[in-house]
């Protein structure tokens, strides 16, 4: 399947969709592209929808520590939107859910952007 990738943004907030698995062959070029647009136009926050991301690999996973200290650098933050459980236990399974931040909503993400 191959993966599609959209961005919008909402003040200084991107939201970048992600559809279909995100792995080596599959998208994580398409997010690592995305995430480099996202910087060059000096949005600080990032909230990435997975919502429709049926899996991950270990690329995958790489591309999402990529991002999240991508935005980091610049003084930002990134938080991950509705992952499902598939992709939830792959960042169990890593230890990365200690790490990364989960959102359930896009309004409660938006939100914590600003406190």
């Amino acid at each position: 399947m191959a993966t599609w990738v959209g961005l919008r943004e909402v003040g200084d907030v991107a939201i970048l969709s992600v559809v279909g698995k995100l792995t080596l062959s599959d998208g994580t070029q398409d997010v690592r592209m995305k995430v480099r647009e996202i910087v060059d136009r000096g949005l600080r926050h990032l909230v990435l929808n997975l919502n429709d991301v049926p899996y991950v690999d270990s690329a995958g996973i790489g591309e999402l520590v990529a991002a999240k200290k991508a935005m980091e650098h610049r003084g930002g933050r990134m938080k991950l939107l509705e992952p499902g459980k598939t992709v939830r236990d792959a960042l169990r399974v890593v230890r990365l859910d200690r790490v990364l931040d989960f959102c359930q909503d896009e309004a409660a993400a938006l939100a914590s952007f600003r406190t």
